[in-house]
């Protein structure tokens, strides 16, 4: 009997170090879209680039990372309520969306 709890222990455990990081990949993916949005603000300030135009370029970074935010609450949401496994899901679709969003 002690085996089977043992066994049912180790899985709940590698479940929650995996939601974990997922979470942290998650809030890496955060940060990286803000950096970029504050990087092009820094980059293009200029008495001859307008104000629009820097929207226009940072708009889809701003996008992602009010995407990734929503994700990692609801992430964050799942995981307080031992749902490793939706926190590890969501967390795999973002980096997807991601990924796909790139190459689109």
């Amino acid at each position: 009997m002690e085996i089977v709890d043992t066994i049912s222990i180790s899985k709940t455990g590698n479940k929650k170090t995996a939601a974990k990081i997922s979470l942290m990949v998650l809030l890496l993916l955060i940060s990286s879209q803000l950096l970029q949005y504050f990087k092009i603000n820094y980059q293009l300030q200029s008495p001859l680039i307008p104000n629009s135009t820097i929207l226009l370029i940072a708009e889809p970074y701003i996008k992602m990372a009010f995407v990734f935010t929503v994700a990692c609450i609801l992430a964050l949401l799942f995981y307080f309520y031992s749902r490793f496994l939706l926190t590890i899901i969501i967390s795999a679709l973002s980096v997807i969306f991601l990924i796909v969003y790139l190459y689109l």
